[in-house]
This record gives structure tokens, C-alpha cells and sequence, in this order.
């Protein structure tokens, strides 16, 4: 079982300009000024958005685990934080049993006027509204209210014909009242946001662990994926219109993601355990193949996939008949689906060296962009995305190592100051930020002439340390300092040095290639979390101000939907 979905390092060109500030007094007070070289075109109302975790707003200096989440919208049209949202409880707080086997907790309604957030802890689905002439939201509207312990961890919501109104929840709790015994689907009517039914899957005898789900083409049914480690993982098959289960049968081994292909006929699980892709006949409802994605290049498990989801968006997307399939080291390997209920390997690369493997590095997520001109991959535990352009990618060749490229990405800090504390004493105060990337995602990209390289972007959460080292005079470590305040708890004191987590958290931005012709390197800017927007009120008496600021922890972006 591989433990793989924590944060995800972006790859993006450059980083936010710095600005040291000693004021008068006992305080060193850096500030992060954010310097973009490219303050994007216009592209309509178009919106993002992030989950944040996880802040108190009733209390400057209160940031804890169980506090309440926070989404920010970003305008895409001018790349900056478009406003926040504190939802008033933790959102998807429960992760699936792999990594990258938890759903995703966000979705936007057909005409992208609505937000949903699922909450596992409070089993309820909020609703926050967009605006409608500016950016950011308006009111948070309501709340859906799941049948207790259901624990949902995902939203299905995907978009094929001119409208859509029902929206499907992926249930984990075992101790529902519903569902005793075993997971379940929610089904909601998006036009009126009311819940119509909740489907039990399995049984107490034999229990289902729900992971992903995913909407037939005519809407008519619903595929929901339950993980099994040990032996063949099930999917259900759920009727929308009367809301049971029809039918059930078995994929491979800790199934944990679903896709389609174009058309819409097939859908694809990656299974973890076995490490197989099984290829479903969704019109007949069974399975017609299984593919190992070991290759001699990797033998890791899969972890994710990306293709192009859009059954009417056949002619504009370059990679329609391709699935892009993750494995737990980073080799990214690309498969043909040309022949209906098929795949057949086309290439594979590697986006992680052994050396990055061996000090910890891991990929995130994969994610491409609409047009099918460029694939992400977040390398968590680092500061970096990998870019691929597909227009580069071997046909016949086992590694297309010349598309990739690495990108550097989030606020890094390496600055020095002066401070001088209570007792008058001068020190030398070294600060150094390293940002960490934890997600990636793309924007949706417009139509037509609008489908520029500025509109076609891909997002990346970081979340930073920053360690502060004291000095006296002669240049020797301090570690006994007089102060005006005590150490925030999410702070830690060790000798000299004080190590504070996400002071400099944010969603970095870089423009990906348009039609194969524009390099993706065009940094853009790298957007605030919350924290440094509202709620940041640090007393002029810190001597380490910036670390009184309280912060959100970046968790998930919504990107193309």
C-alpha cells in the first residue's frame, strides 16, 4: 500500500521578489512582496479556486487542526487572490486508503455559479456562490445535510451535454445510519440542492470502502469504485433514476482512480495493488481487459491518471485518444486508446531521478491541460513541477526524456536583518523560506481566439518552512533571547534557531504552451494564502512578527472541470 498523496511540488520559473523592513524598536519584520513579471490578459469571468486549511478566525494567533477551512477564488483574469470564504468547518477531512485514492472535496455546478464543499466531519456538502460581476463570492447559501457517519470524501460532477443537474456524493463512513456497515453514494439535485437518496453499497458482510466515482455519458448511471488491498476491488453500478444499485462486478486490486476515454464508452481503473489498468465496457457493464503498467523503464504502482474527460471535445484536444497514467516513483507512461476497449503503451518517462527517489521526493498528481499541449506533475517534498510537452513525446521510444521540463515554483526567502530585543541587545537575525509544493492543477483554458498561453496555466499549491538563526555581534550563535512574546505554537525553538511552518503559503502560477508553440517557463506571479490577506494582524512588538500572522495550509485547487 503505497502512502503517496501529501503535498505536491509545482515547477514554475522564478519566485516572488523579497523586501527586508527593520522598523524602530524591538521588531524585525520581513515582509514577502510578490514581483510579477506578467500581470495576464483578460479571460472573462473565469474562476479557480483552492482549499485552504485550516484557520481560526476568532483568534489572531489560533491555527489548528480542527478549526475551519478557507476557500480562495482565484481571478484568473489578473492572477491574484480574488477573495476568501472561512466555510465554518474542516472540509474533506478524511483521506482515502492509498494515496491519491481520496476524492476530490470541491466541485462547481454546470455554469461554474456555485461551489460545493464535501465535509467529512460535519457529513454535509456546503454551498458557496460565486459573484456574478466581480470576483470572489457572495453569500454562503447552505448546507446539505448527509445522513450521520456517511463521511463523504468526494464530488462527482462531471460535464458532457448542455446541462447537467445532479451531483454524486462518495460516502466512506462504515457507521452511517443510513448504511450501517458500508459506504454509499449521495445523490443531489443540483437545481434545487436537495439530497434525493443516499444508495447503500455492499454490505456488513461485505463491506465496501467507496474511493471515486464516476457519471455514465447519458447521466443515466453512476460507476462507484470500492477499494480492496487484498483481493479484486468492486464496482457498482447505480441507476440515477431510481437510485439502487443494478448491477456489480470486480476490477483489479486496490482500484483507486477512474477515467473515460473520449467517447465515453470505457472507463479505466488504476489499480494499485496489482498495478493493472482494468478497461470497462460501460455500455454493457463489464470488464474487457486488463493492462500492466509496468514497463521496463518502472514497475511502480500507479497512482493517478489525466485525459481528456469531455466527450463533446474530440477535435480540440491533442492527446483526445491518449490516458496519461502517474506511477508512485514519477515515470509518467502514455497509452493509445484508438481501439475501442484497448490500449495499447506508447511511452514512458521519468519525472523524479533516483537521486530525488532516495532523498524523498515523490510525485503528487498529474493534471493536463485542455488543449492536451502540456501534462503537469507535481514533485512533492521539493519545489518543483515537471512540465511535459506532448508535442515532443516518442511514438515508438521508451523515454521521451527531451519534453520534460523542471520548473521552480513558491516564495523562497534567504534574507538578513537586525533586531534588538527587550533587554536592548543588537542581533543579526538570518531567515531562510523554502516552499514545498503539495497540488497541481491547470486552469480551463478559454475558446477560440482566447485560447492563449495566458489562459492556458497551470496552479501550484506550496507550503513553506522558514527558519529564523539569531547572532550576537561577534557572529556566535544566541540562544538564550529576552523577547516581547512567547513562540507560537506552531513555532519550535532549538538552539539558535526558531523553525515556523507556512508562513509563506500560496498558489504559484505559470502559463503552459499554446497549440505546442509557447515554452511553459513564463512565470507569472505567486498568489497569498488567505492568511497574509485578512486575519494578519501582528502586534508591532514581535520581534518575529511574521510569524504571528495566522495561516492556512493549501490542500486542493479546482482547476478544469
Amino acid at each position: 500500500m503505497n502512502a503517496l498523496w501529501k503535498a505536491t511540488a509545482v515547477a514554475v520559473l522564478l519566485f516572488a521578489a523579497t523586501l527586508i523592513e527593520t522598523s524602530c524598536g524591538d521588531t524585525y519584520r520581513p515582509v514577502a512582496t510578490v514581483a510579477p513579471t506578467n500581470a495576464g490578459d483578460p479571460s472573462g469571468s473565469e474562476t479557480e479556486a483552492v482549499l485552504q486549511c485550516c484557520l481560526d478566525p476568532s483568534s489572531v494567533n489560533a491555527v489548528t487542526t480542527s478549526a475551519t477551512s478557507v476557500l480562495t477564488a482565484i481571478d484568473v483574469s489578473g492572477d491574484m487572490n480574488g477573495g476568501n470564504k472561512v466555510l465554518g468547518f474542516k472540509a474533506a477531512s478524511a483521506a482515502g486508503p492509498v494515496s491519491g485514492s481520496v476524492g476530490q472535496p470541491i466541485v462547481m455546478d454546470y455554469n461554474r455559479t456555485i461551489m460545493y464543499t464535501a465535509s467529512t466531519a460535519n457529513d454535509s456538502v456546503a454551498l458557496t456562490t460565486l459573484n456574478s460581476s466581480a470576483t470572489g463570492f457572495s453569500s454562503y447559501n447552505a448546507t446539505i445535510s448527509l445522513p450521520t457517519g456517511t463521511k463523504p470524501i468526494g464530488l462527482s460532477f462531471q460535464y458532457y451535454n448542455s446541462s447537467y443537474s445532479y451531483m454524486f456524493v462518495v460516502n466512506s463512513g462504515t457507521s452511517s445510519t443510513i448504511c450501517p456497515g458500508t459506504g454509499s453514494l449521495g445523490i443531489i439535485n443540483q437545481s434545487t440542492d436537495l439530497l434525493l437518496g443516499t444508495v447503500c453499497l455492499g454490505s456488513s458482510a461485505a463491506p465496501s470502502t467507496p474511493v471515486d466515482a464516476w457519471i455514465f455519458r447519458t447521466h443515466g448511471k453512476v460507476f462507484v469504485l470500492s477499494y480492496n488491498a487484498s483481493g479484486s476491488s468492486t464496482v457498482y453500478v447505480v441507476n440515477t433514476t431510481s437510485y439502487k444499485v443494478t448491477n456489480t462486478f470486480t476490477v483489479g486490486k486496490g482500484a483507486v482512480k477512474m477515467g473515460q476515454s473520449v467517447d465515453g464508452n470505457y472507463i479505466y481503473t488504476l489499480n494499485n495493488t496489482d498495478k493493472t489498468i482494468s478497461i470497462i465496457d460501460a455500455v454493457n457493464e463489464d470488464v474487457v481487459g486488463t493492462v500492466s503498467t509496468a514497463n521496463s523503464l518502472s514497475s511502480a504502482a500507479p497512482v493517478d491518471l489525466a485525459l481528456d474527460m469531455n466527450y463533446n471535445d474530440t477535435t480540440s484536444n491533442t492527446q483526445y485518444n491518449h490516458v496519461w497514467v502517474l506511477l508512485a516513483d514519477g515515470t509518467v507512461s502514455v497509452y493509445d486508446n484508438t481501439t475501442p476497449g484497448s490500449l495499447t503503451w506508447v511511452t514512458s518517462m521519468s519525472t523524479i531521478t533516483d537521486a530525488q527517489l532516495t532523498a524523498g521526493i515523490y510525485p503528487t498528481n498529474i493534471a493536463m491541460l485542455r488543449d492536451g499541449t502540456e501534462v503537469y506533475v507535481g514533485l512533492g517534498n521539493s519545489d518543483k513541477i515537471a512540465g511535459i510537452d506532448t508535442s515532443m513525446i516518442s511514438q515508438s521510444a521508451v523515454t521521451s526524456s527531451l519534453a520534460l521540463t523542471s520548473v521552480t515554483v513558491g516564495v523562497h526567502r534567504s534574507t538578513s536583518g537586525t533586531m534588538t530585543d527587550t533587554a536592548s541587545a543588537t542581533y543579526t537575525v538570518a531567515e531562510t523560506t523554502t516552499p514545498i509544493v503539495n497540488f497541481v492543477a491547470v486552469s480551463r483554458q478559454g475558446t477560440g481566439s482566447n485560447n492563449s498561453a495566458v489562459l492556458s496555466k497551470a496552479y501550484a499549491s506550496t507550503v513553506s518552512t522558514t527558519v529564523y538563526s539569531y547572532y550576537d555581534a561577534n557572529g556566535n550563535a544566541v540562544t538564550s533571547r529576552p523577547e516581547a512574546d512567547s513562540t507560537p505554537t506552531w513555532c519550535t525553538d532549538s538552539g539558535n534557531t526558531t523553525t515556523c511552518a507556512n508562513l509563506y503559503n500560496g498558489t504559484a502560477v505559470v502559463t503552459g504552451a499554446a497549440n505546442g508553440s509557447t515554452p511553459i517557463n513564463t512565470y507569472v506571479t505567486t498568489i497569498s494564502s488567505p492568511a497574509q490577506v485578512t486575519y494578519c494582524t501582528a502586534p508591532s512588538t514581535d520581534t518575529d512578527g511574521q510569524k504571528e500572522c495566522p495561516l492556512t495550509t493549501p490542500t486542493f485547487i479546482l482547476g478544469r472541470n
